[in-house]
């Protein structure tokens, strides 16, 4: 893998961890379909994320393993930490990020 390969993949998983992968019930989102939708959806400043062609690109080769988003409160700090990581999957290396 070449150099520039390796960071367009680490700026994608970057961007992409910006996206809530948590359900209604607190539980990880790993439906391909799902996890594309949440790419793309719309940021509060008026922009995307991923356009459609990315996400799908992406999806294909990446799996949500996990994420998890500090709750409010965490150690006496009333708004959160801010802190919120995401574990993603190589689906052809089966290396995790």
């Amino acid at each position: 893998m070449s150099i520039t390969t390796f960071l367009f993949d680490q700026a994608q998983l970057a961007e992409a961890a910006y996206a809530n992968f948590i359900d209604a019930a607190g539980n990880t989102i790993t439906d391909s379909n799902i996890v594309r939708d949440r790419i793309i959806a719309l940021k509060p400043d008026g922009t995307y994320s991923f356009s459609p062609t990315q996400a799908s690109d992406f999806v294909t080769r990446w799996q949500v393993v996990s994420q998890y988003t500090a709750p409010s409160g965490l150690f006496g700090i009333t708004d959160g930490t801010g802190f919120s990581g995401t574990v993603f999957k190589n689906k052809a290396t089966g290396e995790y990020t």
